[in-house]
């Protein structure tokens, strides 16, 4: 009896092993960082199909038919609130009914991009532009990691073991790196504001105690008043880095830094290497600081 025991506790060990090898599940994101995120918990149980290609703006960006075609083969698309969704949700899912969106920012209460000029909508109330940049705070991206593993573990539970195992290692290094960047902006730093042209850092920034002061407000260009307003506002605090992304032109930012005696410095919010990143971004960031 203890042989036979012995025999099917084997047995049992093994299908567990092989159910970690079993054809990979077919997941879509939005993004590269996400697929940073989804390849950490899931390892080499999925493969990730992202939507947006390195250096496309999520704001304005259409997917390839070639894209469109590689949905048919994904059952998960794990969502994160970007502005490409609006548009193109609805028509992943037309195009395959079987696909299960599950929107990975659903328990973050989302930030209004900075504004200070509100505008009103048919119904005469303020309409007001909520922050999407939510993978850039590392508390919210535990949050975020969470709802992967669950909509892993749901789409494939012969596999949620490996996927929890994962997701342990994971979630430690996310504690490791967020308390990395809290040493990096201690609480008697005094200086904590730094310029942006787009306000893509607000959670980074929340996160750590900081401020982001954007070129433009809510996503969009400046009037020329409002813009004179903050070159003045650059010039008097001595700000020398303006920090800029990829995904964006950078020639209003250039003439901007010009007048201000400012540098431009790149930023990719978008990037893969998502650890890697922040510590680059906190590093550059710390050294734009000013009171």
């Amino acid at each position: 009896m203890h042989l036979k025991g012995a025999i099917i506790g084997a047995c049992i060990q093994v299908l567990a092993s092989v159910s970690c090898l079993a054809a990979p599940l077919q997941v879509a994101v939005s993004i590269l960082p996400q697929k940073y995120f989804v390849e950490r918990i899931g390892g080499e149980e999925v493969r990730i199909t992202v939507m947006i290609p390195p250096g496309a703006n999520p704001a304005i960006y259409e997917p390839s038919p070639r894209q469109m075609a590689s949905l048919s083969d994904c059952s998960l698309y794990l969502s994160i609130g970007v502005p490409f969704e609006k548009a193109w949700l609805k028509r992943f899912k037309k195009g395959n009914p079987r696909l299960k969106i599950i929107p990975t920012d659903k328990w973050i209460a989302k930030i209004p991009m900075k504004s200070k000029r509100p505008s009103r909508n048919s119904s005469n109330s303020h309409t007001i532009e909520l922050d999407p940049h939510v993978w850039l705070s590392p508390p919210l991206v535990v949050l975020q990691s969470r709802i992967i593993l669950d909509a892993l573990c749901s789409a494939r539970p012969t596999s949620c073991s490996c996927f929890e195992k994962n997701y342990k290692t994971w979630i430690n290094e996310i504690v490791e790196l967020d308390l990395n960047l809290r040493r990096i902006f201690p609480p008697t730093l005094k200086a904590r504001r730094f310029l942006v042209y787009h306000p893509a850092w607000g959670y980074f920034a929340a996160a750590y105690s900081l401020e982001q002061l954007p070129i433009e407000l809510e996503g969009k260009a400046p009037s020329p008043r409002q813009l004179g307003h903050f070159i003045e506002l650059a010039k008097g605090a001595g700000f020398k880095v303006l920090i800029v992304q990829p995904q964006f032109s950078n020639r209003a930012a250039k003439i901007v830094a010009q007048q201000i005696g400012a540098r431009t410095v790149v930023l990719d919010p978008l990037a893969y290497q998502w650890k890697a990143n922040l510590t680059k971004a906190a590093r550059l960031i710390r050294s734009a600081l000013r009171p």
